[in-house]
This record gives C-alpha cells, structure tokens and sequence, in this order.
C-alpha cells in the first residue's frame, strides 16, 4: 500500500490508530478462543423485559432465558 501523506491528518493521532488496529488484529482470536466465552449455539426463547432498580433510577433490562427443550438437555 503506497503511503500518502495527507495535511489535514495528525500523524500522531494516525499512528495510535494504527497501532490500535494491530493490537485488535492480535488480541481478537486470542479473546474468541477462550473457554469462558460461549455464544449461543441453539435458539433462545424471546426475552423478558425487566427493571433493575439502581441508584441512578430504574433500567429496564432483556433477560434471556434458554427454551423449556434445553432445560432438559443439561438434567
């Protein structure tokens, strides 16, 4: 890739973004091989709205929960 450089772009914002895109290139499949983290590999249920109340004043939340099928799957 030929480099231009261009006058209306810090280079030194230009390299921490840079650097910020090798760090993500090595880091991600690091991340996505770890055991703690697991993506659902069959259908969830719809989810439920709930509140959480906080100190901040209530949030509403989605909670999902796994179908009545997979609830036996893991007794």
């Amino acid at each position: 890739m030929p480099r231009r450089d261009h006058p209306h772009i810090d280079r030194r914002a230009a390299f921490k973004a840079r650097q910020l895109q090798v760090i993500t290139r090595v880091m991600m499949p690091l991340v996505f091989r770890s055991p703690q983290l697991q993506f659902a590999t069959e259908p969830t249920a719809k989810p439920t709205t709930a509140t959480v109340p906080t100190r901040h004043g209530p949030v509403r939340a989605l909670v999902y929960a796994p179908t009545t099928g997979q609830n036996d799957k893991e007794k």
